[in-house]
């Protein structure tokens, strides 16, 4: 019998260090650890998309069976998805666009100088960063949103 060795494998020398745990726990942590060991995050990131799409396909035939009255949501919606990237899209490209536009020096600054100085930030400094742009950057897009319907 051959044996197949995997990344991230658990060891059970490893398993027998944690105080506390009776062995149904640490067989149990065992199996999750191999598990993740052959799964990817990319693997469930792609499961779960798949989920929500069935979900979407099936959910009138859910509601129809809970509730026979119920309205079903119409396949059009997703056209809303689809105008929603694209105005996202339309959003971070004229946005960028016009910041290299209107302000050149701070395109040349963030091409050569914008990574080091954000690498000697402090941790905080980096998160309030980080989260004020992506805050503001999702404020502007739900107004161009809401500008559109």
């Amino acid at each position: 019998m051959e044996t197949i060795e995997f990344r991230n494998a658990p060891s059970s020398s490893r398993m027998a260090m944690v105080p506390g745990l009776t062995k149904l726990q640490k067989e149990t942590m065992g199996w999750l650890k191999w598990l993740r060991a052959l799964v990817s995050p990319a693997m469930v990131k792609a499961a779960f998309m798949l989920g929500l799409c069935m979900a979407f396909v099936f959910s009138g035939w859910w509601l129809r069976w809970l509730d026979p009255t119920a309205a079903v949501v119409d396949v059009g919606a997703l056209s809303l998805l689809l105008l929603a990237g694209l105005s996202l899209l339309a959003f971070l490209t004229v946005s960028h666009w016009l910041l290299g536009l209107l302000w050149p020096v701070l395109r040349d600054y963030q091409r050569h100088y914008f990574t080091n100085n954000f690498k000697s930030l402090q941790s905080w400094q980096k998160i309030t960063f980080y989260l004020g742009i992506f805050f503001g950057l999702l404020y502007a897009f739900v107004c161009c949103l809401v500008a559109v319907f």
